[in-house]
Order: C-alpha cells, then structure tokens, then sequence
C-alpha cells in the first residue's frame, strides 16, 4: 500500500476525480452559490454563469477522459512516458480550444459537445496508444 501511494499515476488519477467534482460544482454555478440568483424575482448574474459554466463544463467532461487514461495506466505502468509524449501536446492543445471556443449563431456546435467530442477523441488515441504499448511489451516476453 505504501508503494502505491507513492505512485504518481494514483495521484494524477485522484487530481482528475477531483477536477470532475470542481467541474461539476462549477458547471452548476446558481445551485451552488457562487453566482447571484434570486428566483422568486427571476434576476440572474448571467456572465458569472457563463463563465464558471464554460469553465465548469470544459473541466468535467475533459478531467472524466483524463480519469479513464489513468486507471488503466495504473494497470498498465510501462505505456505512461509513450503515452505522456502524446498528451503533452494534445491537452494544451484542447484546453486552448476550449478557451477560444464561442457558440455563435444558429448553425456553431454548443460547448457541451465540442467539451465532449474533444475529450472523447482523446480518450480514443490515449488509449490506442496504451494498447499498442501493451502489444509491443507482450510480443517482446513471447
């Protein structure tokens, strides 16, 4: 057990469990009392919304991905710096296109899904990569 929590992969996996909460804490900014909201006179502080929600979405959906691509790096130890040389580009990459990103007009793709197709493709190359570490380290034992 000591070992274990001396492995930087456990913690990079409790940080991004920890991101989904402040992801979803932020996301729903009115309920949980960081933006002004009064209901029973209907008056909003709209741009704080707008903002921990943008903010709130991107690191859910984002950190739910980056929470996969650890647990099963905790399985798999030895596809981490394969995996790190990919992700040291891409993820600044997507949280810069989240950033700049602006719903626009009737035809733009809404945040949540650009938040969740973004985090999707991720997931998809971290984990191919993964595998294809697995399957290389596999066909060298046999």
């Amino acid at each position: 057990m000591k070992n274990f929590l001396k492995n930087k992969t456990f913690w990079f996996l409790v940080f991004s469990v920890a991101g989904i909460g402040v992801g979803y804490w932020l996301g729903y900014s009115y309920e949980s009392g960081l933006c002004y909201a009064d209901f029973e006179s209907n008056t909003f502080d709209v741009s704080c919304h707008q903002l921990y929600n943008k903010i709130g979405g991107s690191l859910f959906y984002s950190m739910q991905a980056i929470a996969l691509v650890f647990l099963v790096l905790l399985f798999v130890p030895h596809a981490f710096n394969a995996w790190k040389k990919f992700a040291i580009w891409f993820l600044p990459l997507m949280f810069i296109y989240f950033a700049i990103y602006e719903n626009q007009g009737f035809f733009s793709v809404p945040e949540e899904s650009v938040y969740r197709f973004l985090s999707v493709v991720y997931a998809a190359l971290s984990l191919a990569i993964i595998g294809w570490k697995m399957l290389q380290k596999q066909r060298t034992i046999s």
